[in-house]
């Protein structure tokens, strides 16, 4: 049974306490380093495997995300770069990179599965159960590749997914530029943050190979098409994204719910693909998506 829900983000967000995030360099292989982030609150009730997008890099804005999850959820989260779209700049294996090419994201996502399990490992919480899998645009498309390889995966919150239906590099370039317009728009609701918080920019680097051949599995329906277990599944767009396109989430929704999957698809209006910049969005989703699936499964 699925559940739609409409979110209303508020526009204040209580500092949530708790720890400071642990950092840690980890190799996943071929000469490649990525930054891992660790948020572990007192007596954790299980782990939550968060999946970043594209572009993005483990500044402060992102430590404030992960805190606000692990406040909301009572679980520890774990976090990491993306390989070869990392700040060390380490690009892709060519294997990886061949396969992004044919639409298949799946060797990615082991090396990013790699660098979480290495990061919750080094933070003690590896044997936390139960697990959840949280994940934001490109990272969606890896979560669900990665799921299948983890154990005891309790849920999946997927946020602005992109792989949902076939379009082109120049089509997703021009949904891409139309969402970045409305970028200030998410950060205005950061405003009453710290100004280390609502600034915080850091970039990652990456070489043209490896961006076309990313863009490629974005451009692709791969996310319909892979299967995800009988876990809970829980969905939410931007009510104005052009990268997740509605057409696409729908399908995605609609294949979820013939294959019985349970969850909650959300949305949250007069946001875009950039919601995801906005703190007080990701603690509504937190709240009212994260937290009720992980209850679900």
């Amino acid at each position: 049974m699925r559940r739609h829900v409409r979110l209303e983000p508020a526009y204040t967000v209580a500092d949530p306490g708790g720890p400071p995030a642990r950092r840690l360099m980890v190799d996943v292989g071929a000469a490649a380093q990525v930054e891992t982030m660790c948020v572990v609150p007192p007596d954790p009730a299980g782990l939550l495997l968060y999946f970043i997008g594209f572009d993005v890099a483990l500044g402060g804005r992102e430590e404030l995300k992960c805190r606000v999850l692990a406040h909301t959820t009572g679980f520890a989260v774990v976090t990491s770069e993306i390989a070869g779209f990392a700040r060390s700049g380490d690009p892709l294996p060519a294997d990886v990179r061949h396969d992004l090419y044919q639409g298949d994201s799946a060797g990615l996502a082991a090396m990013v599965r790699r660098a979480l399990e290495l990061a919750s490992v080094a933070a003690g919480v590896a044997d936390l159960r139960p697990v959840h899998v949280l994940a934001y645009s490109t990272g969606c498309s890896l979560a669900v590749h990665a799921a299948r390889d983890l154990a005891d995966v309790a849920s999946m919150t997927l946020v602005e997914p992109v792989a949902v239906e076939q379009r082109n590099i120049v089509t997703l370039q021009v949904a891409n530029t139309v969402d970045l317009v409305r970028y200030p728009q998410a950060l205005m609701q950061n405003h009453r943050l710290a100004k280390d918080v609502r600034r915080s920019r850091m970039r990652v680097r990456f070489g043209l190979p490896d961006l076309l051949a990313l863009a490629t599995t974005l451009s692709s329906d791969e996310l319909p098409h892979t299967r995800t277990g009988r876990m809970p599944v829980s969905l939410v767009r931007g009510g104005e994204s052009w990268l997740c396109p509605p057409g696409g989430f729908a399908h995605l929704a609609a294949t979820l719910a013939a294959q019985e999957i349970a969850g909650i698809t959300a949305t949250i209006p007069h946001l875009g693909h950039q919601l995801w910049n906005s703190v007080p969005a990701v603690a509504a989703i937190a709240e009212e998506v994260v937290a009720p699936t992980a209850a679900w499964s």
